[in-house]
């Protein structure tokens, strides 16, 4: 956990080090316009701490607008974090930060779910989940953020 929200040279700098999953890469569509979300690989870290104090998320592309935050189309580093207790994403691009996410849901399933590990897209609000967690093919913890 961190007392303070990161800059955006921060986040620039925790990009450069990230390796992209295309494969796990979302495509979806809102209002006609494209929007591409990339997860990052997150086995590096090695501590609830580390994940915590924050990590890039993965890149997102946009042609649509936040819905709830006014991000504006782009590319964006998404930087996620637990600030204080709370947790919040940011949008980041050319080492300044765009926004701020509207909101972030950390997702606990259980096995017996059988929860995807696949990228998905919720329309309203519009938001994007990632599975940070599995065992084989299950998801067992999910971020949601939200825009």
């Amino acid at each position: 956990m961190r007392k303070d929200k990161p800059n955006g040279t921060e986040i620039a700098e925790k990009a450069k080090g990230i390796r992209l999953q295309e494969d796990r890469a979302l495509q979806a569509k809102k209002d006609g316009k494209n929007i591409k979300f990339v997860p990052s690989d997150l086995g590096r870290v090695k501590s609830l701490d580390e994940f915590e104090n924050g990590q890039v998320m993965g890149v997102l592309d946009t042609e649509a607008e936040g819905d709830e935050t006014g991000l504006p189309p782009g590319k964006y580093n998404i930087f996620l974090s637990n600030i204080d207790g709370k947790w919040q994403a940011f949008a980041e691009s050319g080492g300044k930060i765009a926004a701020a996410s509207a909101r972030v849901d950390i997702n606990h399933h259980k096995m017996e779910e059988r929860k995807t590990t696949k990228t998905t897209f919720n329309q309203t609000g519009w938001c994007f989940c990632v599975c940070i967690v599995s065992f084989w093919f299950i998801c067992i913890i999910s971020v949601c953020i939200c825009w």
